[in-house]
C-alpha cells in the first residue's frame, strides 16, 4: 500500500512536465498576413478619381517595400496595374521590379473585380483571358490565385473558369457555406481549395491570433487580409510595425507577412481533411438586380454586339480578310471595366452611373460599327437576284436550324404601309401600321421569298420615313435558316403577302396554333391560356398573366441601391385610368394629374396573318406604361414590349418599385434558372425539389422574410416547371426573378435612393417574352432563351451598283 503511494506521488510530480512538453509552443502557429488595398472602379467617384486612386495607392505599397524588407502586398485587377502604367511609367518599373521578386503578387486574374451574376459567361471569361495574357505579358507571370472578396455572390461555374484561367486557389468574404478553408466543386468536377477570411479590409491588434480559432484550416495557419481600402494605400505604417512587435513576442503566434499564393500552399496538404461545396455560392444584394435599368440594358447589348460583329469578322478572316483584334481588345476591356461590381449593379454615385453609361453608348458605337462593315463585306460576296425583290440576308447565330421569328428593316420606294403622303414630316416609327391596300386587305402584308421560290408568311409591323422612301419593319417565320449560317431572303414590297387571313378571333380569345388566349376586354390582359394539345391551362384563376405591381420599399432601409428593404404590396396596375392608391404622404395620380393622350384607357387590338397586337396604356402615380402584347399565330412564344415612363422616385415615404407579375396554375412546381455556363435550381414557394430553404443567405443579418419573396439573380430566363409542363420568363435586360405564392415575378425598375437619388427616371423600353411547354427546361429552352435574347441578324445588304466585286458565296449555307 505505501509503495502504491509513493508511484502515485511520483508519477503526480511528472504529469505537469509531461503536459509541458506535450502542449504546443504559441510560434507553432502562424498568421499569414495579406497586404492588400482594396479599389473600387468606380464607387462614390468616376474614372478619373480612379485612375489617380490607383496610382497614389500603389506608390505607397512601393514606398513601404523599399521601407520594410519583409513587407509583402497584393494587387489584383489588370485595370489597376494598366493605370499605372499609362499615367506613371517610372512607378511601373518600380512595381515591375517587386513582382519579379516575388514581394508584389498579382491576384485575382481578371480584368476588374467582375460582377458575377449580371456579367454573361462568355464576359467572365475574356475578363481572365485579357488579365492574364496582360500580366504575362507585362508582368512576365500571371495571376495563381482567384480574388473576389467584394462580390454580391458567386457562380457555380467559378472553379472550372478558375483552373481553366491558370489558378488553383480562391478568396472570397461573402455568402460563404463554412468559415475558413474548404473545397469548391464546379459541375464538371474541377475544384479549386477556397478560404475566407470574413474581411479583405483588416486591422493589426492583439485579436488577430483569434483567425486561428475563428477560422480554422486544418493547420495551425491563419490568414489576415490587411490594409485600408479604396483610397487608403493598403496597410499603415502602424499596422506593419505592429505586426513586428507581435511577431517578436515569445507568447504569441507568428504574424508574418506574406503572399497568399505561399498560404494556400501551406494549407494546401490538408485539404482532405476539409469539407467540400458543390454548386454556386449565393445570395446577397438582390437590389443590385434591378437598379440602374439603364447600364444593365447597355451591357447587354453590347455585350450582344460583340458576339454579332465578332462572328462576322472571323467569317471575313477565314477569307483572307483582316480581323481587327486590337480594336476588339481595346473594346471589351472598356466593357469589362464597366462590369465592376459597383458599375454594372448600379450602386455607384449617379454622376459615375451617368459616365458609365455614355461609356457604354461609346463602346457600342464603335461595336456596332465593327459588325456592320463585317456583315456588308461579307454579303457583298453573294450574286443577288433582281427580279425577286430587295435582299435581306438573315444570319442564324444558333448551331442549329430550327423555326424562328425574323425581324429585317427594308427600305422601299413603294408606299404599302402608310396612308400618308412621303412629303408629311413624321420619323418616328408607327407601329403596326395601316396600309394602302394592294390587295391583302385591311393587313400590312409583303411578299417575302427565297431564291427558289418558296414564299413565307410575312407582315409589316414599323414603319418610318426615309426621305424619299420609307423604311418598313417586316416580320416573317422560316423554319430554314441552316444552324450557324446563313439564308438570304428576297422581301417584295409591291405584292401583297402569301397569307392575308387575320388570326382567329372570337369571344375574346385567340385561336393560334398553339393555344387559346383569353384576354379581358377593359384591361388587355391575358386572363387564360390554354395548351391546346394537352389542355393544361396555365393561368390561376382570377389571375392576370404581366400583371404590373407596385411594390414600396419602407423609408427607413439601409444600402438601398443594394438591398430590396422590406418590399410591401402597393396595388396591382390592372384598370387603366383608375387612380393610384396613395402611398403615405405621396400625391396621388389624381392630385398630379397627367395629361390625357389620344385612345388612351381603351384597348387596341391589331390583328394580322402573323402576328397579333394588344395595346393599352396604364398609369400609376406620376408614371405611365404602354403595353404591347404581341400574340403569334405560328410561334409558341408570347412576347411583352413596354414603353414605360417611369417618374417615380425614393423619398421619405418610401420606395416605389415595378415587377411584372405571372401567377402560375401549377401544383409542386420548381424553379429552374439560366445563369453563366449553367442552369441552377432556386427556391420555388420556399422550396428546392421540395424542401424548405428558409433564409437563402444565412449569414445575411437582415434575415430577408420570405413572404416578400427574396430575389434572385437570372441571366436570360427562368423556367418553372412540374415536370410535365413548365413556363418560361425571358428578358433581354432583366436579370431579378423570384418565385413566391405561385406567382414568377421579374422586377422591372426601382427607385433606390442611395448613394443615387435618381437611378431610374426617365423613359425606358422593356422586353420580355413567355413561352409554355411541355416537361421540363431541358426541352429545348435553352435553345429558345438563346434565340431569344440573341436573335437572327437580318439586314439588306449595300447597293448592288458596283461593278467586280468577288462573288463567291451560295446564297445560303451554314457555317
Amino acid at each position: 500500500m505505501k509503495k502504491s503511494l509513493i508511484i502515485l506521488l511520483l508519477l503526480g510530480a511528472l504529469v505537469p512536465r509531461m503536459n509541458a512538453q506535450a502542449l504546443p509552443s504559441p510560434k507553432d502557429s502562424t498568421v499569414h498576413v495579406i497586404g492588400h488595398a482594396h479599389m473600387d472602379m468606380n464607387w462614390l467617384w468616376t474614372i478619373d478619381e480612379t485612375a489617380k486612386m490607383a496610382d497614389d495607392n500603389v506608390r505607397q505599397a512601393v514606398a513601404f517595400m523599399k521601407e520594410y524588407p519583409d513587407f509583402t502586398m497584393l494587387l489584383s485587377q489588370a485595370s489597376v496595374y494598366r493605370f499605372v502604367e499609362e499615367n506613371d511609367p517610372a512607378l511601373f518599373k518600380e512595381l515591375q521590379k517587386y513582382v519579379a521578386e516575388g514581394r508584389l503578387e498579382p491576384a485575382g486574374g481578371t480584368w476588374t473585380q467582375s460582377d458575377q451574376n449580371l456579367s454573361s459567361g462568355e464576359a467572365l471569361s475574356r475578363s481572365f483571358l485579357l488579365a492574364q495574357r496582360y500580366f504575362q505579358e507585362k508582368l512576365g507571370r500571371t495571376a495563381h490565385v482567384g480574388w473576389f472578396p467584394d462580390d454580391f455572390g458567386h457562380i457555380a461555374q467559378l472553379p472550372q473558369m478558375l483552373r481553366l484561367a491558370g489558378m488553383n486557389y480562391y478568396y472570397f468574404m461573402r455568402t460563404s457555406p463554412y468559415r475558413s478553408a474548404f473545397n469548391w466543386e464546379a459541375p464538371d468536377g474541377s475544384t479549386v481549395l477556397a478560404y475566407t477570411s470574413g474581411s479583405y479590409n483588416g486591422n493589426i491588434d492583439e485579436g488577430i491570433r483569434n483567425k486561428l480559432k475563428d477560422y480554422p484550416t486544418a493547420t495551425p495557419h491563419a490568414l489576415s487580409p490587411t490594409g485600408v481600402g479604396d483610397h487608403g494605400g493598403g496597410p499603415s505604417r502602424a499596422m506593419i510595425e505592429k505586426a513586428h512587435e507581435l511577431d517578436a513576442r515569445e507568447d504569441y503566434p507568428h504574424v508574418k507577412f506574406t503572399t497568399l499564393e505561399d498560404f494556400y500552399k501551406t494549407i494546401e496538404p490538408a485539404r482532405d481533411q476539409l469539407p467540400t461545396h458543390k454548386g454556386e455560392m449565393q445570395f446577397i444584394f438582390e437590389g443590385c438586380y434591378t437598379n440602374v435599368a439603364e447600364i444593365k440594358e447597355m451591357n447587354r447589348k453590347c455585350e450582344q454586339s460583340f458576339y454579332e460583329g465578332e462572328f462576322f469578322n472571323v467569317m471575313n478572316w477565314l477569307d483572307g480578310g483582316k480581323y481587327p483584334a486590337e480594336c476588339y481588345k481595346k473594346e471589351w476591356t472598356e466593357l469589362l471595366f464597366n462590369e465592376f461590381h459597383d458599375i454594372l449593379p448600379g450602386s455607384a454615385i449617379y454622376e459615375s452611373n451617368r459616365e458609365s453609361v455614355a461609356r457604354y453608348y461609346e463602346i457600342l458605337r464603335t461595336t456596332d460599327g465593327l459588325r456592320d462593315k463585317a456583315y456588308w463585306q461579307y454579303v457583298d460576296r453573294i450574286p443577288f437576284r433582281k427580279d425577286l425583290g430587295q435582299p435581306v440576308v438573315a444570319f442564324n447565330f444558333q448551331p442549329y436550324e430550327h423555326k424562328t421569328l425574323v425581324e429585317a428593316e427594308v427600305f422601299s420606294y413603294e408606299n404599302p404601309t402608310f396612308d400618308s403622303p412621303f412629303w408629311a414630316w413624321g420619323y418616328y416609327l408607327t407601329r403596326n401600321p395601316k396600309p394602302i391596300d394592294i390587295g391583302q386587305g385591311p393587313y400590312a402584308t409583303v411578299l417575302v421569298r427565297d431564291a427558289e421560290g418558296n414564299s413565307y408568311p410575312a407582315q409589316v409591323i414599323e414603319s418610318k420615313q426615309n426621305p424619299p422612301g420609307a423604311r418598313s419593319k417586316v416580320l416573317f417565320l422560316s423554319d430554314d435558316i441552316p444552324a450557324g449560317g446563313y439564308k438570304t431572303f428576297y422581301v417584295d414590297m409591291s405584292q401583297p403577302g402569301v397569307l392575308n387571313e387575320n388570326i382567329p378571333f372570337e369571344d375574346n380569345t385567340f385561336d393560334t396554333d398553339y393555344y387559346k388566349i383569353r384576354i379581358d376586354p377593359e384591361t388587355g390582359d391575358i386572363v387564360s391560356l390554354i395548351d391546346k394539345a394537352s389542355g393544361r391551362e396555365f393561368v390561376q384563376e382570377g389571375g392576370r398573366l404581366n400583371t404590373l405591381r407596385i411594390y414600396n420599399e419602407r423609408p427607413d432601409g439601409d444600402m438601398t441601391s443594394w438591398l430590396i428593404n422590406g418590399a410591401t404590396f402597393v396595388e396591382d396596375v390592372v384598370k387603366p385610368g383608375t387612380p393610384a392608391k396613395r402611398i403615405a404622404g405621396e400625391p396621388t395620380r389624381a392630385e398630379v394629374p397627367t395629361p390625357p393622350r389620344a385612345d388612351d384607357w381603351q384597348v387596341k387590338i391589331t390583328n394580322g396573318p402573323l402576328r397579333a397586337t394588344i395595346e393599352i396604356v396604364k398609369t400609376w402615380g406620376r408614371s405611365r406604361f404602354h403595353i404591347y402584347t404581341y400574340i403569334y399565330r405560328s410561334h409558341p412564344r408570347i412576347d411583352y414590349d413596354l414603353d414605360v415612363e417611369w417618374l417615380e422616385a425614393a423619398n421619405q415615404n418610401g420606395s416605389p418599385m415595378l415587377r411584372a407579375v405571372f401567377p402560375l396554375k401549377m401544383d409542386d412546381a420548381r424553379l429552374w434558372c439560366n445563369v453563366p455556363f449553367d442552369v441552377v435550381e432556386r427556391p420555388a414557394n420556399g422550396k428546392i425539389a421540395g424542401q424548405e430553404t428558409g433564409i437563402l443567405n444565412p449569414e445575411d443579418p437582415r434575415k430577408v422574410e420570405r413572404r416578400f419573396g427574396q430575389e434572385v439573380p437570372v441571366q436570360k430566363w427562368a423556367d418553372v416547371t412540374d415536370g410535365r409542363d413548365g413556363f418560361t420568363l425571358m428578358s433581354r435586360s432583366k436579370y431579378g426573378y423570384c418565385y413566391d405564392n405561385d406567382e414568377l415575378r421579374l422586377s422591372l425598375l426601382r427607385c433606390g435612393g442611395n448613394p443615387d437619388p435618381y437611378p431610374n427616371l426617365g423613359r425606358f423600353n422593356i422586353r420580355y417574352a413567355i413561352l409554355p411547354h411541355t416537361g421540363t427546361w431541358e426541352n429545348g429552352i435553352m435553345a429558345e432563351g438563346e434565340t431569344y435574347s440573341l436573335p437572327v441578324f437580318a439586314r439588306e445588304p449595300r447597293s448592288m451598283s458596283l461593278p467586280g466585286i468577288r462573288k463567291n458565296l451560295p446564297e445560303s449555307q451554314s457555317l
